[in-house]
């Protein structure tokens, strides 16, 4: 009776959730140019194909799974066991590491650009040829 349940319930959202990928699949398949052509008939037919499993052999595979066996036990396969990580103990570590990865990334460019207008810089890396950024070499021909 589960089963049944969920692919009731289940089956408006897959069919509705395929049919606007194939739609858009084909608007792209009428409006692009040959590649997007090619990339629209692959993906309308791994749709197709996608929800027809879904629809129609998944349920004829939970169907013999039921009437296979008395009384079916559907479990998830479970590769990892049972873990202690204490994932809250590690929260200040972790906040603390991104803080500090966003803060070098935006300080960084402007020791990048206070790099490049030095001179010894200059000598190595000239600013026409410099290739960290459009604004760090912008920098560098004004300072």
């Amino acid at each position: 009776m589960a089963i049944r349940n969920a692919f009731h319930r289940a089956g408006a959202t897959i069919i509705d959730c395929n049919l606007t990928h194939m739609i858009a699949a084909t608007v792209l398949y009428m409006i692009g140019s040959d590649q997007v052509k090619g990339f629209a008939v692959t993906l309308w037919l791994g749709v197709a194909t996608s929800m027809y499993t879904a629809v129609f052999v998944a349920r004829v595979i939970f169907d013999i799974a039921e009437n296979g066996s008395g009384s079916p036990r559907l479990k998830m396969l479970r590769v990892i066991g049972h873990t202690n990580i204490d994932f809250m103990g590690w929260f200040p570590y972790c906040l603390t590491a991104s803080i500090l990865i966003t803060v070098v990334a935006i300080v960084s460019p402007s020791f990048a650009a206070r790099a490049c207008s030095t001179s010894t810089s200059r000598a190595a890396f000239p600013c026409k040829r410099c290739s960290i950024s459009r604004r760090i070499r912008n920098r560098c021909e004004s300072g």
